[in-house]
C-alpha cells in the first residue's frame, strides 16, 4: 500500500469511470430500464443539474463542454432549452423519482449567464413541474463578471429563485487574464460583486487558480487578498490543470506565450501559500477546495453532487443514480440528434456494482475532508491505519479527518481506495484519450487541435 507522492493529483468528481470507448449505450431506455424498479426507499435526495453550453468567450484552460454563443441563434438556443425539458419530462415518467425529493438545483457550463434570464426561469418552471421540489431551498447558478453585471437581470434571477451565484475570478492579473483569453476585465469583477449583493442575492462564490502560467507567489498573493477583501461567502481554490492533445498545452510546451510555467512542485507551494492566507483572513476550510466565511459549511450543491442521486440533463451533464453511472453525449449537434426523436441522448455509462456504490463514501471523503465512522469502516481500517501514520489523516471518536499535509493531496488519497479494476480502466481510459486525440476529461474534442499546423482548435 502506497500514496504517489510524485505529483498531486485533482480532486476525484467521477467514480466509477466512465469511458466512452468501453462503456458505448446504444439503447439508452434499455440502459435506464432499472429506473422503473429500483428501490426507492434508498437516499430520497435528488441534485439535479443542468449543463448550458454556451460561452461569448473561450477560455483557454477550461476543459468543460461548450461552444460560442454566438455560433447559435436565438432561436436555436430557444429550442435546445425546450430539448432541455423534454429530457427533464422523460426522466420524470420514471417510477425511480417518485419519492425523490429535489433539494438543490444547479446551472453549470458553459456560462448560464449567457442566456436571457427568461430562459433559466423556464427551465426552473420546469423542474418544479416534473418534480417534487417542496423541499428545494437552493438554486445556484454559474456565470462570468462580463454577464453578471446587470442589475436587472440579476434582480429577475433572485425572484425566479436563485439563491447562490458563482463566478470564476481567477486571477486579478490582467496581463495573465489576457493570455488565458478571459474576456472580463479587473473592473467588471469589481462591478459583478457590487451588484449582484445589491439585487439581494447573498450567496456569492468565485474562483481563484493557483499555478498559472506566468503567476509568481506575490502575483498569487495579491489574488488571494483581492478576493478576501471582495467578501465572497464562499472562495474555491482550483490548481491548473493541462491536458493533452489540446491547444493549450501547446501552447505552454511551445514557450512563446508565457515566460514562466507551471510545475508541480509550485502547485504545492501555491495551495500552501494560498490556504494559509485564506485560514488568517476568517475563512474556514468546509472542503479540500472550498473556503466560507461566517461559519458557513460548503453549499448543499457540493455535498449533494458526492453523496445524492444526480441528474444531469443537457450535453455532457453526468448522472449517477443509485448506481446508473453515465454522460450524455458531448455535443449540442449529437445531444439533438436524440433528445428530439425524444430519446433520451445518454452517449456512455455503465452499473456500479455494490461494492463500487459503496466504495463512493471513500473515493470522495477527501474531497469533504471528513469520513464518518458509521460508514464501512471495519473494510477500510488498514487503509486509514496506513494514511494516519503517513500524516495525512487524523482520527477523532467518531471520523477520519485530512491533515493539512493529507489536504495537498486530495486525489491521491482517492485512488488509494480504488478497486484494481478502476484503476485499470481509469489508466487505459487515459491512454485511449491520448491515442484517440480526444480530451481525456470528457474524452471529446474540447479544445482539441484540428489541423497540422496546431494553429487552430475546437
Amino acid at each position: 500500500m502506497t500514496v504517489n507522492y510524485s505529483k498531486s493529483l485533482t480532486p476525484l468528481y467521477v467514480y466509477p469511470k466512465i469511458c466512452k470507448y468501453t462503456d458505448k449505450i446504444d439503447e439508452a431506455e434499455k440502459f435506464v430500464s432499472p429506473l422503473n424498479y429500483l428501490d426507492t426507499e434508498i437516499n430520497e435526495e435528488l441534485l439535479i443539474y443542468i449543463h448550458i453550453p454556451f460561452c461569448k468567450n473561450l477560455c483557454l484552460y477550461c476543459a468543460y463542454y461548450k461552444e460560442q454563443t454566438n455560433k447559435y441563434s436565438e432561436k436555436e438556443i430557444n429550442t435546445l432549452v425546450n430539448y432541455f425539458i423534454d429530457e427533464l419530462r422523460l426522466y420524470s415518467k420514471y417510477n425511480f423519482f417518485s419519492n425523490k425529493k429535489v433539494k438543490a438545483i444547479q446551472f453549470g457550463g458553459g456560462t448560464p449567464s449567457d442566456i436571457s434570464t427568461e430562459l433559466i426561469a423556464k427551465l426552473i418552471s420546469a423542474i418544479h413541474k416534473y418534480f417534487d421540489t417542496s423541499e428545494c431551498k437552493f438554486i445556484g447558478l454559474e456565470g462570468n463578471a462580463s454577464s453578471l453585471n446587470e442589475l436587472d437581470r440579476l434582480i429577475k434571477l433572485k425572484s425566479y429563485g436563485v439563491t447562490k451565484i458563482s463566478f470564476g475570478i481567477q486571477t486579478f492579473n490582467e496581463t495573465i487574464r489576457k493570455k488565458l483569453n478571459i474576456n472580463a476585465k479587473v473592473e467588471d469583477i469589481y462591478e459583478t460583486m457590487d451588484k449582484i449583493k445589491k439585487a439581494g442575492i447573498h450567496q456569492i462564490a468565485v474562483d481563484i487558480m493557483y499555478n498559472l502560467p506566468d503567476q509568481n507567489q506575490e502575483q498569487l498573493l495579491n489574488d488571494i487578498k483581492n478576493c478576501i477583501a471582495l467578501r465572497p461567502e464562499y472562495i474555491d481554490l482550483y490548481g491548473l490543470n493541462i491536458f493533452p492533445n489540446t491547444y493549450f498545452k501547446n501552447i505552454i510546451d511551445e514557450r512563446k506565450v508565457f515566460d514562466e510555467f507551471p510545475d508541480d512542485k509550485k502547485n504545492i507551494e501555491y495551495y500552501q501559500m494560498a490556504k494559509k492566507v485564506l485560514l488568517d483572513s476568517g475563512y474556514n476550510q468546509s472542503m479540500v477546495f472550498t473556503f466560507t466565511r461566517n461559519g458557513l459549511e460548503s453549499s448543499i450543491y457540493e455535498r449533494l453532487f458526492f453523496s445524492a442521486n444526480v441528474l444531469g440533463i443537457g450535453p455532457s451533464a453526468r448522472s449517477y443514480l443509485n448506481g446508473l453511472n453515465f454522460r450524455n453525449y458531448s455535443t449540442i449537434e449529437d445531444y439533438r440528434r436524440y433528445i428530439s426523436k425524444l430519446i433520451l441522448p445518454i452517449e456512455c455509462g455503465n452499473y456500479a456494482s455494490e461494492d463500487e456504490k459503496a466504495d463512493r463514501k471513500t473515493v470522495f471523503f477527501p474531497n469533504l475532508l471528513k469520513y464518518s465512522k458509521q460508514n464501512d469502516y471495519e473494510k477500510w481500517k488498514e487503509h486509514f491505519a496506513f494514511l494516519i501514520k503517513e500524516g495525512l489523516v487524523k482520527e477523532s471518536a467518531d471520523a477520519f479527518e485530512l491533515t493539512d499535509e493529507g489536504c495537498i493531496w486530495p486525489g491521491n488519497i482517492s485512488r488509494l481506495f480504488f478497486s484494481n479494476l478502476q484503476i485499470e480502466k481509469h489508466n487505459s481510459s487515459f491512454f485511449e484519450s491520448v491515442v484517440r486525440n480526444d480530451n481525456p476529461y470528457n474524452q471529446d474534442k474540447m479544445g482539441i487541435m484540428i489541423n497540422k499546423n496546431n494553429t487552430k482548435y475546437e
